[in-house]
């Protein structure tokens, strides 16, 4: 073999090894930044997509050839999950309320001279507001899955029409796939209150011993 060609071969499997190495370690800070900012981020890019996608949305053939009994089962399994999801909305918030209504009190019920003159003020100060972000972040995310969006609810009286009207028909299709992409909104939105959650009790992992410390010692 050409030596001057093996030198290129080597050296492009070294830039082609680098650049794979690069991305893997881009996609991983990516994610980790991600993970810290409770992966609004991803929120926002995610739902962005679901929303274009609501807008080019259109009956899939696929969903014809289903019986019109498949069709009623698709559409209440989507509400069944969405029903779902907003219970565990309603439940995050409760939990937040309570928490994000203790933290103020440590400040009113404690002296705040205290933290104001000790070495460790700062470390403190940041903690509890980092802390109380991420708890408010998470509730408002958690009600945003709570507020309504455009989901198609079937009525009594469409029923019959769905059987032998293939334009009513056509119209329950393009609703299940409407209302799935909003399912997956909602569970985005759900993670990403999840993901805030999450932030919110390591943070205050971090604020609760500090704060007793600086109280007490």
């Amino acid at each position: 073999m050409n030596p001057l060609r093996a030198f290129f071969q080597t050296l492009s499997r070294l830039l082609v090894g680098l650049w794979r190495k690069a991305k893997e370690a881009f996609l991983y800070a990516t994610s980790f930044v991600d993970s810290i900012l409770g992966s609004i981020p991803s929120l926002l890019r995610a739902n962005g997509i679901l929303e274009k996608k609501k807008d080019e949305a259109k009956v899939d053939p696929a969903f014809r050839k289903i019986p019109n009994e498949g069709i009623l089962e698709i559409y209440s399994g989507d509400i069944r999950r969405l029903a779902t999801i907003e219970e565990k909305a309603r439940a995050t918030v409760v939990g937040i309320s309570v928490a994000a209504s203790l933290l103020p009190a440590t400040v009113l019920l404690t002296d705040n001279k205290i933290f104001i003159t000790h070495d460790l003020s700062a470390a403190i100060i940041v903690l509890w507001t980092v802390t109380f972000f991420f708890f408010c972040t998470s509730g408002l995310l958690a009600f945003l899955v709570l507020s309504p969006i455009p989901v198609y609810q079937l009525r009594l009286k469409d029923h019959p029409a769905i059987v032998g009207d293939d334009k009513n028909r056509d119209s329950l299709i393009l609703a299940i796939a409407l209302n799935e992409l909003s399912i997956l909104q909602k569970a985005n939105q759900l993670s990403a209150s999840m993901s805030c959650l999450r932030n919110a009790v390591i943070s205050l992992c971090l604020f609760v011993p500090l704060f007793l410390y600086i109280l007490f010692f």
